[in-house]
């Protein structure tokens, strides 16, 4: 019993870097990894994220922690620009951007425009750009692997609002789960069976576990695409 509490935050802080695993695994079949620069991307997907979460934005008082987050971030920046390419160091530096101003957007009513704006950065931008790091090219039968993975970074994204709304999460569990399996059965065969496993696991952590749901469909869904990616 004294695992349960160790696996769960497992389990929540272990999603920031698997948002950008599979560009990192699909990078894999083409070179080697490079972790030097893999690892401090690992580190700016995740303070960016804990800065999302944030609730102070730059509106008001900021807080130390959050200005140590971007500072560190900023740095990466840099140095991914400096050993990579200027285009790189400009899109992450527009995603810091649009993290940052998360609140301008709400106080403009355009709330629905930065989600929709971040899930693109958060499924496309950044899963390139852990595939350049590594192969230094742009592929294009990433996007294959990615479109079952919509649905969970937009429920991580906005995981105060799915976790309130549980009939709405429950719906969109289902319908990813089997929607992704429709769509993956075309690339990787019987294997896509797998993901059906995600629904069961999902339900079995959270009564066992006491864990909301949302955090094992994530990892698990996640957990099963990467898994695909490989074979």
């Amino acid at each position: 019993m004294d695992a349960i509490p160790f696996i769960n935050q497992f389990i929540k802080f272990s999603i920031p870097t698997l948002t950008i695993l599979p560009g990192i695994l699909f990078g894999l079949k083409y070179a080697s990894l490079n972790i030097l620069s893999v690892l401090l991307f690992f580190i700016f997907v995740s303070l960016s994220y804990s800065i999302h979460r944030s609730k102070d934005n730059f509106l008001g008082d900021v807080p130390t922690s959050l200005i140590l987050k971007t500072i560190i971030n900023v740095v990466i920046l840099v140095f991914l620009s400096i050993n990579y390419s200027l285009f790189l160091g400009i899109n992450l530096l527009l995603y810091m951007i649009l993290i940052n101003v998360r609140k301008i957007f709400e106080y403009h009513n355009l709330k629905l425009l930065h989600v929709m704006l971040l899930l693109f950065f958060h499924v496309v931008i950044l899963n390139l750009i852990s595939f350049y790091l590594i192969a230094r090219f742009i592929p294009n039968n990433l996007f294959v692997y990615l479109m079952p993975l919509i649905i969970p970074i937009l429920m991580y994204q906005e995981l105060d609002y799915f976790k309130n709304d549980i009939q709405l999460s429950s719906i969109l569990v289902f319908l990813n789960v089997g929607l992704s399996f429709i769509f993956m059965i075309f690339v990787t065969n019987f294997w896509a069976l797998i993901i059906a496993l995600t629904v069961p696991l999902t339900l079995y952590m959270k009564k066992h576990f006491k864990i909301h749901f949302i955090y094992p469909f994530i990892f698990f869904m996640f957990f099963f695409q990467l898994i695909l990616i490989v074979l």
